[in-house]
């Protein structure tokens, strides 16, 4: 009996320090707890596919929420966390962590029992951002919590950047993890498209839009504009369009209030390129007084514009926002054709939406775009009249 413990007791040393050296050459120590978990938490996937201490999984194979297990004391309740710390990617993890799930007051190992603070979302890392971390804590609670958090849906990517677990953690007294895992996964096609029909619906991943904060906007706005072009094409959160496929104004719509007016602009901020914005942003369309989404029904100040950088300057953002005005715009300008480019330069999206109240966006969405040969034919029909 007491070879048999210490054969136990040897087992677990050695499974503790391969977990421990496997956070640690992960860099999930120190990049997001300070201290290995004494104890694994088994995770299941369908399929039985399971995740053993970074080992990597296909995206496509995550999308739906695991299965949990961990040892625990009779009586004790639990807080689950599944965090991304290479958000958009983990050599700039600026957006530092995206929250993928969250649970609190679990009962054991039972989530159905316990609060769901953060639905799950399946992985969806950005094209060429190479392997993130999923990293899976489980805390022990002092008592029962009362949570001052907005539950997040599974439907939206708002509120999931930029949480901090260890902040998590201190608020709430939780001390450190009891159990944890994790795995890599790294972009995957199928899986970014099985992702749009969830969160990308009603809002924009975290890595495309965040971009825009502080530079463009000073908050990103949690909700997608949808922007589809007669040529086939849509803008997907930063996604590649040519100037030919967006020559002509696209159809667009977002999820608007009864009676409210919206302002729309789509700027390019890259000019004459991203490396060297001398000139400012331009302005490629712009409409007041827009009730709902009806664009027609919509004061037009500059007609649009399709996109049209300069050959030899790289790709550029072309980026729609709306804002809820707070009441009727009077902007009292002359309205700028298409072909014009009278007025457009050196424009500031942020200086216009101080000086009209309009707040922070509430919706937005861009794509990115370089020269093609349809570039030199608009320039050819344009003006500065």
């Amino acid at each position: 009996m007491r070879l048999h413990a210490a054969v136990l007791a040897a087992t677990f040393c050695l499974t503790f320090a391969a977990a421990e050296n496997s956070y640690a050459t992960g860099g999930v120590v120190p990049d997001v707890i300070d201290v290995a978990p004494p104890a694994k938490i088994e995770i299941v996937y369908p399929g039985e596919l399971s995740v053993q201490y970074g080992n990597e999984l296909n995206t496509t194979q995550v999308q739906k929420t695991p299965t949990f297990s961990w040892p625990v004391e009779n009586g004790a309740l639990y807080t689950l966390a599944m965090i991304d710390p290479d958000a958009p990617s983990r050599a700039k993890p600026r957006l530092r962590e995206f929250l993928h799930f969250l649970v609190g007051n679990v009962p054991g190992t039972d989530i159905s029992k316990g609060d769901m603070l953060a639905m799950y979302i399946g992985p969806a890392p950005p094209k060429d951002s190479g392997p993130h971390r999923y990293v899976f804590l489980a805390y022990k609670q002092p008592s029962h919590i009362r949570f001052d958090f907005e539950q997040l849906k599974d439907d939206s990517y708002a509120g999931r950047p930029k949480f901090s677990i260890r902040k998590f953690a201190a608020e709430y007294k939780l001390g450190s993890p009891v159990a944890g895992n994790y795995y890599q996964a790294q972009y995957d096609d199928s899986a970014s498209k099985a992702s749009k029909r969830g969160a990308r619906a009603n809002g924009p991943p975290a890595a495309a839009m965040e971009e825009l904060a502080p530079g463009i906007v000073d908050v990103a706005p949690t909700k997608t504009i949808k922007v589809d072009y007669a040529t086939g094409v849509s803008v997907d959160n930063g996604n590649e369009l040519t100037p030919t496929q967006v020559q002509d104004q696209p159809s667009i719509s977002w999820e608007a209030e009864d009676g409210a007016l919206y302002f729309l602009a789509m700027i390019d901020p890259d000019a004459p390129s991203r490396q060297d914005p001398s000139v400012g942003e331009v302005i490629h369309w712009q409409v007041a007084n827009v009730p709902g989404n009806d664009i027609s029904k919509g004061d037009v100040k500059f007609e649009y514009r399709g996109s049209g950088a300069p050959k030899g300057t790289g790709l550029h953002r072309y980026i729609f926002l709306v804002f809820k005005q707070p009441g009727q715009l009077n902007l009292g300008q002359e309205r700028v054709v298409k072909r014009s480019r009278k007025g457009r330069l050196n424009w500031s999206l942020r200086k216009f939406a101080k000086e009209n109240n309009l707040g922070n966006p509430i919706a937005g969405n861009f794509f990115v775009a370089q020269w093609d040969e349809y570039v030199p034919i608009f320039a050819a029909m344009s003006t500065n009249d």
